[in-house]
């Protein structure tokens, strides 16, 4: 491999972190319809993250112009997942899962842009059950 193949990647991958922002949930403000950087007063787009006390992590979303837009997860304080689903220009979307505080699934939820649909049934575009694969998360969003 060339040296500037080498410089090539190394300058697509700084580019490409620098362009995924992640703010603590008090640096933003959600007035139910966008979510708002205090700072700049504009839209905001990347990683919000809210931690509990003892320094884990308590909730992660991504936000994509003011909406929430991609994976949410939840957790537990003691590290263990309490809910992972995908919004979708501000709406859930997809399966959402909930798991009791012991690890165990407590139940499963699915969407469509916002409204929940009974698992099994037909909807236009989706056909939810347990043939459903997982939603597979982007390493880079750019849109």
């Amino acid at each position: 491999m060339n040296k500037t193949r080498i410089v090539l990647y190394v300058f697509l991958f700084l580019f490409f972190a620098s362009c995924s922002r992640t703010l603590e949930w008090s640096m933003v403000k959600d007035d139910g319809n966008k979510i708002i950087e205090v700072k700049t007063n504009h839209l905001f787009t990347g990683k919000l993250v809210k931690y509990y006390d003892n320094g884990k992590k308590n909730l992660s979303r991504s936000v994509h112009n003011g909406k929430y837009d991609g994976l949410s997860t939840v957790w537990y304080n003691n590290g263990n997942l309490r809910g992972q689903g995908y919004y979708t220009d501000g709406k859930r979307d997809g399966e959402w899962v909930f798991w009791e505080k012991d690890g165990s699934i407590e139940y499963t939820r699915y969407y469509k842009k916002g409204e929940r649909i009974e698992p099994g049934k037909k909807q236009t575009g989706y056909e939810y059950g347990p043939q459903m694969k997982e939603r597979p998360v982007p390493i880079f969003k750019l849109f």
